[in-house]
């Protein structure tokens, strides 16, 4: 299924006790749309999203770009340089501070943390979130246009994995028929390698030749010959985009964490002129 990733740039800043900027800092986000990358559809709901995100937003942290990128297969990628600024004078000391939820996916098996980073000071207060009722309402806005505009990368779980045998020479034996087809591509999980029965997971594809319980395996990207291994577990690797389920309750109990932030996205670059 081809999707549009999009990610959001932040860009925070510290202040000292005279209001100068010290330390930079940048991090991101990343959100997944099955509409297309030239939709307006897609325009109005990041624009959305980037509005509701910066409503949670300290005064010292912005969104200040965008990156629009095609996936499954992964494509070509483009760069907005849209700004969208705090709307609040609350301060943030440390851009790791952070917020964390578990959120689902709808009508699937699939979930995941979800961390927002930037939160203002007032609402982590002796380790744990402080709520407001104006900072709960833009945390529901949020929420609002995740899950009904914005999906998330996962594997397909209904698709049950199966036991191996073993592989030899490249040939993997299941216990079970596998229902694996040429050209698909595979997730081995656990297998034991060599005589210390070293424990390996990775990605192979499928080659010509398949019956009900062996398959012919490469790795993936890469063309190689897979290593004699025995047990562990094979699932064919098939990409879902289910959209954000959480419930009210849980959307306004977050738990506080913190999570490093790396370098600003915006620097000088550049090397010193050649003179002749």
């Amino acid at each position: 299924m081809s999707a549009t990733k999009v990610t959001l740039l932040f860009h925070a800043v510290t202040r000292d006790s005279t209001g100068n900027a010290q330390r930079l800092a940048g991090f991101s986000e990343s959100y997944y749309s099955t509409q297309a990358i030239d939709s307006a559809v897609l325009f109005t709901n990041w624009n959305q999203l980037c509005i509701a995100r910066a409503n949670l937003m300290p005064a010292n942290v912005s969104i200040i770009g965008s990156r629009y990128q095609k996936v499954d297969p992964t494509g070509a990628s483009r760069q907005f340089d849209t700004v969208y600024p705090p709307t609040t004078t609350v301060q943030n000391d440390l851009p790791g501070v952070s917020l964390q939820w578990t959120v689902r996916g709808f009508n699937t098996f699939n979930q995941r943390s979800l961390i927002l980073r930037g939160i203002p000071d007032g609402r982590v207060v002796n380790g744990e979130y402080a709520p407001s009722l104006q900072y709960n309402n833009a945390i529901n806005a949020f929420f609002d246009q995740l899950k009904n505009n914005w999906q998330f990368r996962a594997i397909n779980r209904q698709v049950l994995p199966v036991k191996i045998v073993s592989i030899i020479a490249g040939v993997m034996t299941t216990a079970q028929p596998h229902g694996l087809v040429a050209n698909d591509i595979v997730n081995i999980m656990s297998t034991k390698v060599g005589t210390d029965r070293i424990v390996e997971s990775y990605q192979a594809g499928v080659l010509p030749g398949v019956t009900a319980n062996t398959a012919g395996l490469f790795l993936a990207g890469r063309g190689d010959n897979v290593k004699d291994s025995v047990f562990g577990r094979v699932r064919k690797a098939e990409t879902i985009y289910p959209f954000f389920s959480i419930t009210a309750g849980e959307q306004i109990t977050p738990t506080a964490i913190h999570r490093k932030a790396g370098a600003p996205f915006k620097k000088f670059r550049g090397r010193r002129t050649v003179r002749h």
